[in-house]
């Protein structure tokens, strides 16, 4: 994942089943991923799930947590509301114009002129977007390495 980083300024978003523990977000995050797409195919997410998905939002930067929403509106206001990016499972510009419009996804979502998974077109950027969008990345990994860094150094002071 390093080598990847460190010749291409790209985003990073693994694409994973909603694992049953919490230690496996913590895991992803200190691989180096930048974001999750949730492709678990459900009608309801259960307890467990909404915990493990509001867990990788704290952990995650906002607007970088993506879920399978099956095209229900349900499921998109409930995914919305857990600050979670809903992705229809089959591209429908109608569902990616409620999701955008619902009144809590400005909240959540990045400042880009697209967001990842959710729009198949692609934006024309300007260097004013370049310049942001490069800032975001290495904020992103200069967060994850500070993070892991600190655990590892509470890890090796402790003996573990």
């Amino acid at each position: 994942m390093d080598t990847i980083k460190k010749y291409y300024d790209i985003f990073i978003v693994l694409k994973s089943a909603i694992p049953q523990h919490k230690y496996r977000i913590e895991e992803y995050f200190s691989y180096g991923v930048h974001g999750l797409y949730f492709s678990t195919s459900a009608d309801a997410y259960s307890r467990e799930q909404v915990e493990i998905l509001t867990f990788a939002t704290e952990l995650f930067t906002r607007g970088w947590v993506f879920a399978n929403a099956q095209n229900d509106k349900n499921m998109i206001s409930q995914l919305i509301s857990l600050k979670v990016i809903p992705v229809p499972s089959e591209q429908d510009s109608g569902l990616v114009k409620f999701i955008k419009s619902h009144q809590s996804f400005a909240n959540i979502s990045p400042n880009l002129k697209s967001v990842p998974l959710l729009e198949q077109e692609q934006s024309d950027y300007s260097l004013a977007d370049k310049i942001k969008m490069k800032m975001l990345l290495e904020t992103m990994n200069l967060r994850q390495k500070l993070m892991v860094k600190n655990i590892d150094e509470s890890f090796g002071s402790s003996g573990l």
